[in-house]
């Protein structure tokens, strides 16, 4: 159109700068007080469920209701639901044997949950090699092997889910029984030898 001389030159530019913006701005989905509003809220309900309380007991129907008022805080302040699935593992993880939390996630299923969990083990084992790789120590928290435990009898995710993440890795593993197993054949070898010294 410029070039027909239809509309100004300066036109195409103002164009291109308005469908630039439109395009290629990030959408502000949540200002910085909304989401930790948002956040807090969400920690509210998960101490009162933790507590028993849940606006008054724990039975399922209150479960039901603290699982809306998440809903409404996720839709809300658009708070990631992976971020609050993930504060409500941590949560359940404090109190295992809350089976309040059990129907929270399972009504709040999100499909990588083994995915949640498995990096949870994944950081406790870089943690652990980063302080000191050769001592071989376990720094993995027994309460987070109780949560793996108790979503996977509950059905919520799959040993199949979480085995990748689990550490060391199956050739480390397999490299580590073939030394251990070579160096007891030699001392059970050695056993019957005289030393003639």
């Amino acid at each position: 159109l410029a070039a027909a001389g239809v509309v100004e030159s300066r036109f195409s530019k103002l164009l291109t700068k308005h469908s630039s913006q439109k395009l290629l701005a990030q959408c502000k989905y949540t200002l910085f007080r909304e989401a930790n509003e948002g956040y807090s809220k969400l920690l509210v309900e998960l101490v009162e469920l933790q507590a028993g309380q849940g606006h008054g007991g724990s039975s399922s129907a209150n479960t039901a209701d603290v699982v809306t008022r998440i809903q409404a805080l996720i839709g809300y302040f658009k708070l990631d639901p992976y971020r609050v699935y993930a504060l409500i593992l941590d949560a359940f993880e404090q109190d295992v044997q809350n089976e309040s939390f059990v129907q929270v996630l399972k009504v709040l299923r999100i499909r990588d949950c083994g995915t949640l969990v498995g990096f949870q083990f994944r950081c406790c084992h870089k943690e652990a090699m980063s302080s000191d790789p050769k001592s071989g120590e376990e720094d993995t928290p027994a309460s987070l092997y109780t949560l793996a435990a108790t979503l996977i009898k509950h059905g919520i995710i799959t040993v199949a889910e979480l085995y990748p993440f689990l550490a060391p890795e199956d050739s480390e593993s397999l490299k580590a029984m073939e030394d251990y197993t070579s160096k007891r054949v030699s001392e059970a070898l050695r056993v019957g030898q005289v030393n003639p010294a």
